[in-house]
């Protein structure tokens, strides 16, 4: 037995809201990685081996979260544009950071 066509387009904007939603979570989890690079590259020698390491972390955990964050916006625009129903406001990432 199959689903009707409507059934199906609900079922799989579902699945898209759920996958835009998990990227969300993984946007988050890298600005908390990026924080963590912000805050151990205060505690070391500004010429260190070790704190041009972590100042590289905290580039690339930046345009990682960035790079991502881009893709989930227009995800979200896509989504919102062929499933209404599903519509959520832009929530930008960055605009959270730092708060839980």
């Amino acid at each position: 037995m199959t689903l009707p066509v409507t059934k199906l387009n609900d079922v799989a904007a579902q699945v898209a809201d759920e996958a835009i939603d998990q990227l969300d979570a993984a946007v988050q989890t890298i600005i908390q990685l990026e924080a963590l690079f912000r805050a151990c590259r205060k505690e070391l020698g500004v010429h260190s081996d070790a704190a041009r390491m972590v100042a590289l972390g905290e580039y690339a955990a930046m345009d990682q979260g960035n790079g991502y964050d881009c893709s989930r916006e227009m995800l979200r625009e896509r989504l919102n544009n062929c499933a209404p129903q599903f519509q959520q406001p832009e929530n930008v990432a960055r605009e959270s950071e730092g708060r839980p």
